[in-house]
């Protein structure tokens, strides 16, 4: 417990309640993470409901928090955000970043009570369709783990690449980016996405960069 911030484990996420925006060991709170993920990998859930103003200082470390979380594979969400937080965000554009829900019971709500619990069950093949194109289809959750890195590294090789999501539940924010990355370098198209996971492709801003069929 600290008394900028309190920091839970709520056993597949951390849950991040009660921050003093005007304590000096504000920006504590990054090290406090780091630790914590350093000892166990998982989703950070941000509840905003004791705060009611933010200011750009603050912004700022939720930024570097989203970034520190999404680099090792896991989620930044923030619930419990007032209605002038919400338009804050919505003027920074920080609302296509960040994962936001209205209130923490609607987070849990849409079946996030079992955060994690399908972290390896990502599956996939490679159909060589010609020298220069394949077609993957995928199944169950995707996200950034060693399977999704082996994935990446099969399909390096060819220009065209199609993913089938028809059977993908849900893909992580790691595993969008790397997709954003994979479409930098080679055409990609997916098919079957879920109105989801479409609209994770918009928060992480790789909309554009894939095509869907």
């Amino acid at each position: 417990m600290s008394e900028t911030y309190s920091l839970e484990d709520k056993g597949n996420y951390y849950l991040l309640t009660r921050l003093n925006l005007e304590a000096e060991n504000f920006h504590d709170v990054l090290r406090g993470i780091s630790e914590k993920l350093s000892a166990k990998k998982q989703d950070v859930v941000l509840s905003l409901a004791s705060v009611k103003a933010l200011y750009s200082s603050h912004l700022a470390v939720f930024v570097r928090l989203h970034q520190q979380i999404q680099k090792i594979g896991y989620r930044f969400i923030i619930t419990d955000i007032s209605p002038e937080v919400k338009n804050l965000l919505q003027i920074t554009q920080l609302d296509s970043i960040f994962m936001i829900y209205n209130t923490l019971d609607e987070f849990l709500g849409k079946g996030e009570k079992n955060i994690g619990a399908e972290k390896n069950n990502f599956e996939w093949s490679v159909q060589k369709m010609s020298y220069d194109q394949v077609k993957v289809p995928c199944s169950g959750s995707m996200n950034l783990n060693d399977s999704f890195n082996e994935l990446y590294k099969s399909v390096d090789d060819y220009y065209y690449i199609e993913f089938d999501f028809s059977k993908v539940r849900a893909i992580d924010s790691g595993s969008a980016n790397l997709l954003g990355k994979i479409a930098e370098k080679h055409t990609v198209s997916v098919k079957g996405a879920s109105e989801d996971i479409i609209e994770r492709f918009r928060q992480e801003r790789i909309y554009g960069k894939i095509r869907l069929v």
